[in-house]
């Protein structure tokens, strides 16, 4: 399972980033997650507060191989 993250400062210190991700907008491969996490990327680029955006995908390892 994949993750979808995304970065998201109001300005170029490190204080004012988040990470914004939704556990519920797991994605089963990488190519899934980068499709989501770009379609958010297009939202965030609405908002003029947010100087600095960055989209990242986690794998999520779940089961009894961990």
């Amino acid at each position: 399972m994949w993750l979808p993250m995304l970065l998201i400062c109001a300005n170029l210190q490190a204080s004012s980033c988040t990470v914004v991700t939704r556990n519920y907008d797991l994605a089963n491969t990488e190519r899934e997650c980068i499709k989501i996490v770009m379609a958010k990327l297009k939202e965030a680029d609405d908002i003029k507060e947010i100087v600095y955006k960055r989209p990242m995908c986690q794998q999520i390892m779940i089961g009894k191989g961990i």
